[in-house]
């Protein structure tokens, strides 16, 4: 395998600790909200403790919302890289699931499937 991707509860339990002992880089999704943005300094203190590179991705983001800015630099302020990507609020990443599908399957020309491939290729850049 090239890639493994272990999807951990955001909470500090057991699997958690030892996904992230394990994890060359651990990427937490944090959608423009404070209760997200508080939910993930447990995460990225645990990050820290195993010594696991963190990078934050701003998920379900409304366009041009003030909030997703702050929440942003709040990320930041948690330690690890934040992706410059963002994955905007789409209704097709919806759409795509409740056919058992990816929008990269569904709908590949669309925005949402762009920017999909930008995290891909950001993420990649952070494991090189």
């Amino acid at each position: 395998m090239d890639f493994v991707l272990i999807h951990a509860p955001p909470h500090s339990d057991i699997d958690t600790r030892q996904a992230l002992r394990a994890a060359h880089l651990t990427i937490l999704p944090v959608q423009p909200s404070p209760l997200d943005l508080w939910a993930s300094k447990p995460v990225a203190e645990l990050a820290e403790a195993a010594n696991c590179p963190l990078a934050f991705l701003l998920n379900r983001t409304p366009p041009g919302a003030r909030l997703t800015d702050a929440i942003a630099k709040g990320a930041s302020e948690l330690g690890g890289t934040l992706l410059k990507p963002r994955i905007g609020a789409r209704i097709a990443f919806g759409a795509a699931m409740g056919d058992g599908l990816t929008v990269l399957e569904t709908q590949p020309k669309s925005i949402g499937a762009e920017e999909v491939r930008a995290v891909a290729r950001a993420v990649l850049k952070l494991l090189k």
